[in-house]
């Protein structure tokens, strides 16, 4: 266990010396106290990379960082048996004192991984919540990840097609417009009379 626990932390150690003091004379009352240590050192490494969670529980908590590879297995399974040991404290006691001492025996790894993952440099998996979220409720990254890629893909095949349309355009409807205009053209001249029929002699007086 390193100062950063103890110094930023300082309301878990006292829970943890409370559960320490408590192992064999209250083994309800130890687990209590470490379920609530592992629940705020799951809900710090959770927001502090920005994991998004179906529901705001332990359970959910060390699902998503066992998914996102922030959680060993065997922490993980630690994690779980506190969790599990901590709700039937709570509800119905007679947690065996075995029990709370074996579970307590692994705080110094899972304080040890705590300091880590709030101490070492990191790149977020996700933003923060209140960032995450973009249009409608779909994540941001997925609207940059997926949503500008195929906005680009339709411009892309999009200027295709136009440039096909405009080609077939100027090659065969322009030299039509062109004629029909031409014969248009010719005709209402030769109807108005202001071009002379060449076969056609003028009068002459």
């Amino acid at each position: 266990m390193g100062a950063y626990f103890q110094n930023y932390f300082p309301h878990l150690m006292d829970a943890y010396n409370e559960a320490r003091y408590n192992i064999n004379n209250n083994p309800d009352y130890c687990m209590i106290k470490l379920g609530i240590i592992t629940e705020n050192m799951a809900r710090a490494v959770v927001e502090r990379y920005g994991l998004p969670l179906a529901e705001n529980t332990q359970l959910c908590r060390l699902n998503a960082l066992s998914e996102h590879s922030l959680l060993p297995d065997d922490l993980a399974d630690v994690f779980h048996d506190i969790r599990r040991y901590r709700n039937q404290a709570s509800h119905e006691g007679r947690v065996p004192s075995n029990i709370a001492y074996n579970l307590f025996t692994w705080m110094d790894s899972l304080i040890n991984w705590f300091e880590n993952m709030m101490l070492q440099q990191h790149q977020p998996v996700y933003r923060q919540r209140h960032s995450t979220y973009g249009i409608g409720g779909i994540p941001i990254e997925l609207i940059a990840y997926v949503g500008v890629p195929a906005v680009l893909m339709i411009f892309f095949f999009g200027s295709i097609i136009f440039s096909y349309i405009v080609n077939r355009i100027i090659k065969y409807i322009v030299p039509i417009v062109l004629i029909l205009a031409a014969t248009f053209f010719i005709v209402y001249r030769i109807k108005s009379g202001k071009w002379m029929n060449p076969l056609k002699k003028p009068i002459e007086y």
